[in-house]
């Protein structure tokens, strides 16, 4: 059986019934992207567009479909950088998407500028967790759909400030998904819709509360049918969740759509069939949506323009951390960038991800990539135990690919990456011992908020002392490090 085949294959969730001949039966269509993060180059968004525009027909249009984006859509590619991700909404209306729920990367350009984003969306912003005043957020929806009530229920990342710092996030204030939960059911159901949908940026097993993972939740409310996922990057074609809800997940950077098809049975008043799908753009020829390109078009000539702009030359090559190495050159890069900026003579950042440079011309794109998140960076003041539970946390953490390379800092590691000895400051000849000395430390601000959960004691640290959070991002930073320290070189012609 070949892969796309059974990537594609229809599952069913509930057994066939027969269809009377009286057309007691009524068909939903529901469409479900995820986690795009601002996939609009080589055509792909507008690929799935068109895999979605013909989903939509089969279904007789936009009234008999409901079309959810479950988040991570404006943040993660080049182009995303130059308007903070505004024209993935304007993709969404296009396609006249009835759903949207922000995800942990939607507001890494700021809550103001993703504010302003909702506001131009033209369908309803779902997240029941998001107290968040002045903006379009609602808890839950109520869809007319194939002349059915279909109510939608949205949750953003669970954890969100353990992702994004306070700083970004400003005034919205996240809320317990499951007491809100709780709270708004009610509600739902006396309205009686006919089928309920909860489209969330979470796992199935994504902790929702202290208490429970999303498919606990699931398992206390059996009224839910189907639950459209996000955040872990996974292609679900569908599966059982809860013991009683359908759970299916697109896949991530624009690679296809899910889709499940509904039997709703009016006489009977309950789904009879459910059936789920992925579409994926690796398993067919699908040329992008022409309305599509159009809205793209300048975004991606402004992009080309600028990510080809040469911004510095470097003298040496640029990897990133091996398995066994606690600092290289690339840590020390980011490290005497921040220093520079922030006069603390102790800075933790790590690597990202595979990158690699050689030495020669560093361009817009290549910056990017380098540094492909909006982090800033926060300072606060360590005493020398401090910073010695902060270096011992790294190093156990380190094989969580998130390990924050120290620098100005000398020390000495043992078995599970306890600290051998005295901390000593580089630069200094004696010991760092005095706890009445404190010494500035910085870091991203992806870090002091906990990096999901992997940083527990630098967040505590981080919510017990002050913290000053410097205005530009790390990216502009480090631009501005290598146009001074390492130029684009141009040399005059000698005449003779």
């Amino acid at each position: 059986m070949s892969t796309s085949f059974r990537k594609s294959c229809l599952i069913l969730f509930a057994a066939l019934l027969w269809v009377s001949a009286s057309g007691q039966t009524v068909s939903l269509k529901v469409i479900q992207t995820t986690d795009v993060h601002g996939s609009i180059e080589q055509g792909k968004f507008g690929r799935i567009a068109t895999l979605i525009r013909q989903e939509c027909k089969a279904a007789g249009g936009s009234p008999n479909t409901v079309l959810a984006d479950c988040g991570d859509l404006m943040q993660g590619s080049f182009p995303m950088t130059l308007d903070r991700g505004g024209v993935m909404i304007r993709a969404l209306n296009l396609l006249s998407y009835d759903v949207f729920v922000p995800g942990n990367h939607d507001f890494e350009f700021g809550a103001d500028s993703l504010r302003d984003h909702l506001k131009q969306f033209r369908g309803i912003v779902c997240a029941l967790n998001l107290d968040w005043k002045d903006t379009p957020v609602r808890r839950w929806t109520l869809l007319k759909k194939s002349g059915l009530d279909v109510a939608v229920i949205g949750i953003t990342f669970p954890a969100l400030d353990t992702l994004v710092s306070g700083d970004q996030l400003k005034s919205v204030r996240l809320l317990d998904a499951e007491k809100e939960m709780a709270r708004i059911m009610p509600e739902v159901m006396n309205v009686r819709p006919v089928v309920i949908i909860l489209a969330v940026h979470a796992g199935e097993y994504t902790p929702v509360s202290g208490r429970l993972t999303l498919t606990q939740l699931i398992r206390k409310y059996p009224q839910i049918d189907l639950v459209l996922g996000g955040h872990t990057h996974q292609d679900i074609p569908g599966k059982s969740l809860g013991g009683h809800a359908w759970f299916l997940q697109a896949p991530a950077h624009a690679g296809g759509i899910a889709v499940a098809d509904i039997l709703y049975d009016s006489r009977e008043r309950r789904v009879v069939s459910l059936q789920s799908r992925l579409l994926l753009l690796a398993d067919r020829e699908t040329a992008p949506l022409p309305e599509m390109e159009k809205v793209f078009s300048e975004q991606l000539k402004r992009s080309a323009r600028t990510g080809a702009e040469q911004i510095a030359r470097l003298p040496f090559p640029l990897e990133p951390l091996s398995g066994t190495e606690h600092s290289n050159r690339l840590t020390g890069l980011f490290a005497n960038t921040i220093h520079e900026y922030t006069g603390a003579p102790v800075v933790f950042h790590g690597t990202h991800g595979k990158f690699a440079q050689a030495p020669g011309p560093l361009n817009r794109r290549q910056l990017f990539a380098l540094t492909p998140y909006e982090d800033k960076i926060g300072v606060l003041k360590l005493t020398p135990s401090e910073c010695r539970m902060v270096l011992e946390e790294q190093h156990a953490k380190k094989r969580s690919g998130m390990f924050q390379a120290p620098s100005g800092i000398v020390y000495s590691t043992g078995r599970g990456g306890r600290i051998k000895g005295s901390l000593r400051l580089k630069g200094e000849s004696g010991d760092w011992t005095d706890e009445t000395r404190t010494v500035a430390c910085a870091f991203t601000t992806f870090a002091l908020a906990g990096a999901g959960g992997r940083f527990p004691l630098l967040r505590s640290l981080a919510e017990l002392h002050a913290v000053e959070v410097y205005p530009d991002g790390i990216r502009t930073v480090l631009e501005n490090h290598l146009r001074k320290n390492h130029p684009i070189q141009t040399h005059p012609i000698e005449r003779k």
